[in-house]
C-alpha cells in the first residue's frame, strides 16, 4: 500500500477550522467525514464549504499548488484521492473507531478550560478531525489544531504492520495518547521560542516544563499515559532514577550538545541508548518533569508564566535541589 499525501492536500486540512462558539463550548469539524462524502455531483457545494473554511489560507494554498482551485485539476485530484481504495479501506476503519467521538470533545473541552485558566492570554484552539495519509498525528499551527486519526488507530491496527512500523511506534497509536499529544503540540505551538538551546540538560528542562504543563492541563490523565510510557516503562523509570541521572552525569551528557548522544531520551525509540532493553525512549521527560516538579516545589512565588521565560537551565537545576534517591 503507497500513502502518499499531497502537499495540497495537507495545506487544505491546516486551513478548515471548527465551529467554536464560546470558550466552554468547544466542538470538533469532522473533516474527513466531509471529505470522504464528496463525489462529482456535490463537489460544488463541498468546495464551497471549505472555501469558507479555509478562509485566508486559500490564497497560501492556491499559490503552493501554482493553479487555480476552481479548475477541474482540484476536483479530480480530490476525488482519485477519496475514490481510490486504499484510502477508503483507512477512512472506513477510522469511521468505526471514531463513530462516537464524544468522549474525546469532553476530554478536550475539560482540557481547554485547564488552559483558558492556565494561558488567559492564549487564543483558544480550533480542532478538526482528518485523515492525514499517516503523515501527521497532530498538527498545531495558528488557531488550528489539525487530529490526524489514522494516527490512533490502535497498535493492532493492520495499516501499521503494512507501513512497516515497528513495535514502540505500534505503541504510541493508542487512542488514549492522542489527548496528551494534541497538548504537547499545543505547548510547542506556544512555547518553542524557549527551546532554542542544543545542550542536552536544556532539552531536559523543556520536556520537564512540558510535563508540569500536562499535569495542569490533564490532571485526570494517568502518569504513565501523559509520558506517553506503558506502566512497566514507568515503575522501571521510578525504580532507576538514581541510576539515569547517574549515567547522564556519568558518561558527560548534560552538557552535551551533539544531537546523536541524546537523541534517544527524548524522541520516541526502542529504548533508551545505554540502558537496558526495557526502558523507554523519550526519558528524559520523566526526569526534566521530576526535575520542574522539584522547582515548582521549591520556589512556590514562580508563576507559570516565570517558570517558561526562565531559560536559564542551570539555575533550575540548581534551585531545584533535585536529587534522585539511590
Amino acid at each position: 500500500m503507497n500513502y502518499i499525501f499531497p502537499l495540497f492536500f495537507f495545506l487544505l486540512l491546516i486551513g478548515c477550522s471548527a465551529n467554536l462558539e464560546d470558550k466552554n463550548n468547544l466542538t470538533v469539524y469532522r473533516f474527513e467525514n466531509s471529505l470522504f462524502s464528496s463525489k462529482a455531483d456535490n463537489f460544488t457545494e463541498k468546495k464551497d464549504i471549505w472555501d469558507k473554511k479555509l478562509g485566508v489560507f486559500g490564497d497560501y494554498f492556491n499559490n503552493l499548488l501554482f493553479t487555480n482551485s476552481d479548475d477541474s485539476t482540484f476536483r479530480n485530484s480530490v476525488l482519485d484521492f477519496v475514490d481510490h481504495p486504499d484510502m477508503r479501506e483507512v477512512y472506513d476503519s477510522i469511521s468505526k473507531n471514531f463513530a462516537d467521538f464524544s468522549i474525546y470533545e469532553n476530554q478536550l473541552s475539560s482540557a481547554i478550560i485547564n488552559y483558558n485558566n492556565l494561558l488567559p492570554e492564549k487564543q483558544t484552539p480550533h480542532f478538526i478531525t482528518m485523515f492525514s495519509g499517516f503523515n501527521y498525528g497532530v498538527i498545531s499551527y495558528d488557531s488550528i489544531v489539525a487530529i490526524g486519526l489514522d494516527f490512533y488507530l490502535g497498535e493492532n491496527s493492520v495499516f501499521y504492520d503494512r507501513l512497516g512500523n515497528p513495535e514502540y511506534l505500534k505503541f504510541q497509536k493508542q487512542t488514549k495518547f492522542m489527548i496528551p499529544n494534541i497538548f504537547e503540540s499545543l505547548f510547542n505551538r506556544d512555547f518553542e521560542l524557549y527551546d532554542r538551546e542544543s545542550i542536552f540538560l536544556a532539552k531536559i528542562i523543556y520536556k520537564g516544563k512540558i510535563m508540569f504543563f500536562l499535569n495542569k492541563i490533564l490532571p485526570k490523565f494517568n502518569k504513565s499515559t501523559k509520558l506517553r510510557f506503558s506502566n512497566n516503562q514507568l515503575i522501571w523509570c521510578k525504580e532507576n532514577e538514581f541510576l539515569i541521572w547517574s549515567y547522564f552525569i556519568e558518561n558527560n551528557l548534560l552538557f552535551s550538545s551533539k544531537e546523536n548522544d541524546y537523541r534517544s531520551y527524548l524522541d520516541y525509540s526502542p529504548f533508551s541508548k545505554g540502558m537496558p532493553k526495557n526502558s523507554p525512549g523519550r526519558i528524559a521527560y520523566f526526569i526534566g518533569g521530576n526535575i520542574i516538579e522539584s522547582y515548582m516545589k521549591n520556589n512556590k512565588n514562580i508563576s507559570f508564566a516565570q517558570l517558561m521565560q526562565n531559560t536559564d537551565y542551570n539555575n533550575i537545576l540548581t534551585q531545584s535541589k533535585y536529587k534522585p534517591k539511590k
